[in-house]
């Protein structure tokens, strides 16, 4: 009981530090319990789309491919990027991109 009356004593007197954390604390993290939700839907399907680019892609390096009018030689396929090079210079797709774009293997 006195453990309750102690800790009751202690936010009675620090009552006046408490308000303007919490409402700091408030205005931070109630708007971000809206947003997260939305970019966490974003970075999980980026994910997925980059392991099925991975996975199930019908290029391989080597290939002269053309996605989204930009056109090269595969270079590297990783997590993020597909990386083209031509004649001018390299050019780094995101896998994303890949997916959800028309992809031409060009055949020379």
């Amino acid at each position: 009981m006195q453990l309750i009356q102690k800790f009751l004593n202690f936010f009675s007197r620090a009552n006046t530090k408490l308000i303007p954390f919490t409402a700091t604390s408030s205005a931070i993290f109630i708007p971000a319990m809206f947003v997260m939700p939305h970019f966490q839907k974003d970075i999980l399907f980026s994910f997925f789309k980059t392991v099925y680019v991975l996975s199930f892609s019908p290029f391989r390096i080597g290939d002269k491919i053309r996605v989204n009018n930009k056109e090269g030689v595969v270079e590297n396929i990783d997590m993020q990027f597909v990386v083209l090079k031509n004649k001018k210079c390299k050019i780094f797709i995101p896998t994303s991109t890949v997916y959800n774009s028309v992809l031409e293997i060009v055949e020379d």
